[in-house]
This record gives structure tokens, sequence and C-alpha cells, in this order.
């Protein structure tokens, strides 16, 4: 039987689990939200954390399994399809070729300089694409959020 949607305890994993991620305690951070998808399965495929978490374990299969399950609750994340390329590229038998042939489309992710990180990992675009509109008309704050982006995806 599944837990209450509001339940402490299962809220209490979910924080424990992103504790342990941010403390590099990437096994124990999977054991928390592993038992918090059994207590409350509806969460499973909002949680994109668990993806990133399985792509530092090591454990890419997972990982590309997780990223797309979570895009069927969020269409729209060039960094799902970013993480789901990773997993497949490092996944057993993976390779860029094979992970630009299942990239996940999207179309939507606002976020600048998102579109031309995914054209970058498409294979149309550059990682000047993506510096150049990271910076374009942007400054300030808008500017360090845009490179942000863009260096962690290059």
């Amino acid at each position: 039987m599944s837990a209450q949607v509001n339940d402490p305890n299962v809220r209490d994993l979910y924080a424990r689990g992103e504790e342990h991620f941010f403390a590099g305690r990437i096994d124990e951070s999977i054991r928390n939200w592993d038992l918090e998808i059994v207590a409350q399965p509806f969460r499973e495929p909002y949680h994109w954390q668990r993806g990133l978490a399985f792509y530092y374990a090591g454990e890419f299969e997972k990982g590309v399994k997780q990223f797309e399950l979570h895009q069927k609750v969020n269409r729209n994340d060039v960094e799902n399809a970013a993480w789901h390329f990773l997993c497949v590229v490092r996944a057993k038998g993976g390779s860029v070729k094979k992970a630009r042939k299942s990239l996940i489309p999207i179309a939507g992710d606002s976020r600048v300089p998102m579109k031309e990180v995914h054209d970058l990992f498409a294979g149309k675009g550059t990682a000047q694409d993506v510096l150049d509109a990271a910076s374009k008309n942007a400054e300030g704050l808008l500017l360090r959020n845009q490179l942000c982006y863009a260096h962690l995806y290059l």
C-alpha cells in the first residue's frame, strides 16, 4: 500500500536522498529515493534527480530508463534529454552515434541557451553557438545564469 501523498516520513526520504546526493554519497541517495518511490510509486516519473544519481553511480542503463520515464511528465526540458544522452553514451554498448539516434526531441524549453545545447548534442551546433547564445543581450545575473547552463553542458 502506498503512503499518503503528504506523509512526512516520505518527504524525509526525499530530503535525506537530496542531502546524501549533495554530500557525494550517491549510493545512499539512491537508496533513500528508491524507498521514497516504493512508498509513493506515482513519484517515480518526476524523479529526475534519481537519474542524475544513477549517472554518477555508473548505473547508466538505469539512468536511461529514469530519464525516459521523466520525459513523460516533463516534455520541454533539454536537461533531461542531455542527461539521457550522456547515459546512453556511457551505457554498455553505447556511443555518441547511438545517443544521437535516440536523442529525446525537445521543443519549448525557453531557457537560454538550452536550444543551442540540444542542437550541440544532436550534432547540429557548436560549443561556440552555445556560448554566443548565452552571452547575447545578457548582463549581470542573467548572463551569469545563462553562462552557468552553457558551461554545465559543454
